[in-house]
């Protein structure tokens, strides 16, 4: 059986949000302490963070933002989802962020199964 690793270096470098979108507009947003706008803001809420987030995209004429993998995040220190009575806090982001806009096409990189999965309150 073939691993993960070796199935995704075998395949070429795959968009996997709106092809249409070019690689030029995309652009990395670092959400760990050593972001001094992101420490002056403090958004404490899911509304207030959508709003950073889409003054960075629009500040940068991007489309696209994607954060960090292993950064550590004090915007987990808002949710018991990341620390509570039976869990030691945790900090450190353990995936890959992509933000853009509402309803923007999300391709698969691999077949597999869609499933679609939000937290927020998207009507």
């Amino acid at each position: 059986m073939k691993t993960l690793v070796s199935i995704l270096k075998a395949i070429p470098p795959t968009k996997i949000i709106d092809s249409s979108i070019d690689f030029s507009k995309y652009i990395p947003l670092d959400l760990s302490i050593t972001n001094i706008e992101l420490m002056e803001n403090k958004p404490e809420n899911a509304t207030e963070f959508e709003i950073f987030i889409s003054n960075y995209l629009n500040r940068n004429n991007a489309e696209v933002a994607f954060g960090g993998y292993i950064e550590g995040r004090t915007l987990y220190k808002r949710s018991t989802i990341f620390k509570n009575e039976s869990i030691p806090e945790r900090n450190i982001h353990i995936g890959l962020d992509l933000w853009t806009k509402v309803d923007t096409a999300v391709l698969a990189a691999l077949d597999g199964k869609r499933t679609y999965h939000h937290f927020g309150t998207r009507n």
